[in-house]
């Protein structure tokens, strides 16, 4: 996307993690302004490293721009912007935007799952279970077919599943005490996030995604040591399934005093305990198997395999332990 065609609110900003709305206006002929948002890859200057991931990059921005997003879950991509003038003010460093059309005539954000989940605890409110099923269901599915693509998201979290807002009240209702809901349809999620996102066969270029302590819950602790593969990826949709049966966001103050894989540990041991039996109780023990299959990573893949054949199999029992159970369950 060339600068000519992007109008973006605080454009002299420094901030790469905050999604900014703006105006994108194409050179075609004809072409109306249409609103749009952007959310940002932050790369340092550190040499022949950026180079990769900024092909990478727009690798991918070519992949969010094809016309299969509502299968797939996610905004509609315009396509990838570089920043120069953030640049030019940050001694090489780069900003790349990925540029996503609004969807909407309401002029607020996507609101992010992670709000109304802190909205809804305040509030003591749940949505009905037959959205947050259908809503579970799209989002496995979504998960599914991004990995048939052979990428990896690395930054499948809360806020990274928005809702586009159909009145311009919806992000501020997300933060009220009440009423947080209104203004969204829980049963159209788009998937978001993408900025460390790389195809699964590739070497990782950066580490695990930055954010707030309490993201941390949603990623598999062996991430750090060992990397990041497509079941460990299945563990972080786990936690947001647990957080869509339960309707409240997982991290719990106890946490901050743990390692990851204490807390890992701890999650399981709730899900597996009296605190799972109860969800079962409201949600039913088919959507809560679902969330321990993710959280253990219990597949049945054999080891031994082809990395091709092990993809297969592991996308064969994704679909029938996970996919298939979401798609059956009814409120």
């Amino acid at each position: 996307i060339d600068a000519s065609e992007l109008s973006f609110l605080n454009a002299a900003s420094n901030d790469t993690t905050s999604r900014f709305r703006g105006t994108y206006t194409s050179r075609e002929p004809k072409s109306l302004p249409e609103p749009v948002w952007i959310e940002w890859k932050a790369i340092e200057n550190i040499g022949g490293l950026t180079s990769e991931i900024i092909l990478r990059v727009d690798a991918l921005g070519a992949l969010l721009s094809t016309d299969n997003a509502a299968a797939f879950h996610r905004p509609a991509c315009v396509g990838v912007f570089d920043d120069v003038k953030y640049m030019e003010r940050n001694s090489g460093n780069r900003r790349l935007g990925l540029v996503y059309r609004s969807g909407s005539a309401a002029s607020g954000l996507p609101v992010p799952l992670w709000d109304l989940l802190r909205a809804a605890g305040k509030a003591r409110t749940r949505p009905p279970l037959g959205a947050r099923f259908e809503l579970a269901y799209k989002l496995a599915s979504a998960v599914s077919l991004f990995h048939a693509t052979n990428w990896i998201h690395k930054s499948l979290r809360s806020d990274n599943i928005l809702f586009t807002p159909t009145n311009a009240d919806a992000s501020a209702n997300a933060n009220a005490n009440a009423n947080a809901d209104e203004g969204v349809d829980i049963t159209a999620p788009q998937i978001a996030g993408f900025q460390y996102s790389r195809p699964a066969a590739d070497a990782s270029l950066e580490g695990r995604p930055t954010g707030a302590p309490e993201l941390d819950v949603y990623y598999h602790p062996e991430v750090l040591s060992g990397g990041w593969t497509k079941a460990k990826e299945l563990y972080s949709l786990g936690v947001v399934l647990l957080e869509i049966a339960h309707w409240r966001p997982v991290f719990e103050e106890r946490y901050r005093r743990m390692t990851m894989r204490e807390v890992s540990a701890a999650m399981l041991g709730d899900v597996q305990g009296r605190f799972g039996d109860d969800l079962a109780g409201v949600v039913g023990r088919a959507f809560v198997d679902v969330i321990k299959c993710c959280l253990t990573g219990s597949f049945g893949v054999p080891g031994g395999l082809s990395a091709a054949d092990e993809s297969k199999a592991l996308s064969d029992a994704f679909f029938q332990k996970v996919v298939r159970p979401l798609a059956t369950l009814k409120a």
